[in-house]
């Protein structure tokens, strides 16, 4: 999973990312961003076992502000 972020004028510290509809979240920091720059960010996922999974992502400012609607993907694993 990948995508890229942005938050005008707070840079991006970190992604966060969750695999149980957002009750818990394993941040990531993002370094040297900077205002008015996308931060590339990639989550690799390496399921334990053959299901479907929803993972969220969401971005953390300096601030503290965090998206209040993460992005999500449904991944179907197989093996």
């Amino acid at each position: 999973m990948e995508g890229f972020a942005d938050a005008y004028e707070d840079p991006i510290v970190a992604m966060e990312f969750s695999m149980d509809n957002g009750q818990t979240w394993k941040r990531f920091p993002v370094e040297n961003a900077k205002i008015g720059t996308w931060v590339y960010w990639y989550y690799t996922f390496t399921p334990a076992e053959e299901a479907a999974y929803v993972i969220k992502a969401r971005a953390v400012t300096e601030s503290g502000l965090v998206n209040r609607v993460p992005a999500a993907v449904l991944v179907n694993a197989q093996y």
